[in-house]
């Protein structure tokens, strides 16, 4: 009796065109997508560390004075844009010695 006869051998052709059927449909199937409006906007990161580490800047800025004192009043705060020879602080006078 010829292969192609035979019980088996067309129920294993059957299983295969069914695997087949099911793999072609699972990826033929259509994706739904949704869409936006995009916007600019300003974005904050905050950075909760709750183990050991060490967070550096991408760019650091060394802040040196011209007199040694002690400083009397911060004229900036924590985050403000400063632009170069912009005056951050006062000195006491009292405490100030020359150099």
């Amino acid at each position: 009796m010829a292969f192609y006869k035979r019980f088996s051998f067309w129920f294993f052709v059957l299983v295969l065109l069914l695997i087949a059927f099911f793999i072609v449909n699972k990826t033929l199937r259509a994706v739904e997508v949704k869409t936006v409006k995009v916007e600019r906007e300003d974005f904050t990161l905050t950075v909760t560390a709750t183990s050991m580490g060490t967070i550096k800047a991408d760019e650091e800025v060394r802040l040196t004075a011209q007199r040694v004192g002690r400083i009397s009043r911060l004229l900036v705060k924590e985050g403000d844009i400063v632009k170069s020879g912009a005056l951050c602080s006062t000195l006491m006078r009292q405490y100030i010695t020359s150099v």
